[in-house]
């Protein structure tokens, strides 16, 4: 279903472009600014890849499950390659989960990389939040909303951003009770649910503490918010790099305020790799800034593209493992 998404996404944004003005866009690449700027956007890939890799050992190493950054590197490369290249944007981190349980048990790996997942994408949507608040006021007249709906918005945000520290200190809170309740014999439920209501409950109490241990305890927050700033900032200069590479260098602006809603899109869970609804994005958004939407596509085309080829020592790990 996902492919069929992809698939219909990608031919709905080409058919309803200008082919002509497209094709133009991309006879303007010379073979020396493809490879002098694919090269960049590689190393850029790698760079983000690696901190992200240190992203989550920081937040493994801070719920008891401590592995080594060469191992973090390893695992994250292959997780990245899967991620892209298989359905549901998810398979590369479960088995990050499987394959780092063995360390500190099954609940404890899936925190990690939840609490590391989590940890980006709440800080992308900050920045896009703060992209999109700016917007009115550094774009008067092409703003696609307006200056109330923004500030409705990053009410909204901080709200649910207090929710989710609420919820983590309620979890908390409630831990110990609800291992206490999940103690207790059931007889009447049969001992393999039973079993599984006790794992369920255990792992939905335990996320609240694992969340405050890795983020927020012993100055956790401060090297957190570097890093995931790091990260975004890169997927940001990797947009500029594929930008270049079709010969239209994006406005400053447009990093901080189309680019960051390009990528949150990617976030929605209908495709591969965000592939469709990135360019899907791209082309509506690319407009506002007074851009051709079909330098957007092709942008983020060469953005994917770099960024799937920057993941490919992701297949050297597993090309290796299976030697084994």
């Amino acid at each position: 279903m996902r492919v069929a998404i992809a698939a219909a996404l990608m031919l709905l944004v080409f058919f309803s472009l200008d082919v002509h003005a497209l094709v133009a866009q991309l006879s303007g690449i010379t073979p020396v600014t493809m490879l002098l700027g694919v090269a960049v956007g590689v190393l850029i890939v790698q760079i983000q890849t690696l901190l992200s890799a240190w992203r989550w050992q920081l937040t493994a190493g801070a719920l008891g499950l401590h592995i080594g950054f060469v191992e973090a590197a390893r695992e994250y490369y292959l997780a990245t390659l899967v991620n892209q290249t298989l359905p549901g944007g998810v398979a590369g981190d479960a088995a990050r989960v499987v394959r780092s349980r063995h360390a500190a048990g099954v609940a404890t790996a899936a925190h990690s990389v939840m609490v590391e997942r989590l940890a980006g994408q709440v800080t992308l949507a900050v920045i896009t939040t703060v992209g999109l608040a700016a917007w009115p006021w550094l774009l008067p007249g092409r703003s696609p909303v307006s200056p109330v709906v923004v500030l409705a918005g990053i009410v909204i945000v901080s709200v649910a951003l207090l929710a989710l520290v609420l919820l983590a200190r309620r979890l908390s809170e409630r831990q110990r009770a609800a291992r206490s309740a999940i103690a207790e014999p059931q007889r009447t439920v049969p001992r393999m649910m039973q079993r599984a209501a006790e794992v369920s409950a255990r792992f939905v109490a335990e996320f609240g503490p694992s969340l405050r241990r890795a983020l927020l305890e012993e100055g956790a927050w401060r090297l957190q918010l570097a890093l995931n700033v790091a990260i975004v900032l890169s997927y940001l200069a990797l947009f500029a790099v594929a930008a270049h590479i079709v010969s239209t260098p994006l406005p400053w602006l447009a990093l901080v305020t189309i680019v960051p809603l390009t990528l949150l899109a990617m976030a929605l869970p209908i495709s591969i790799g965000g592939w469709g609804v990135r360019e899907a994005a791209a082309a509506v958004l690319w407009p506002l800034m007074g851009l051709d939407a079909e330098l957007g596509v092709v942008t983020s085309v060469v953005y994917g593209l770099i960024s799937l080829f920057g993941s490919v020592p992701g297949a050297f790990f597993v090309v290796r493992r299976t030697d084994r």
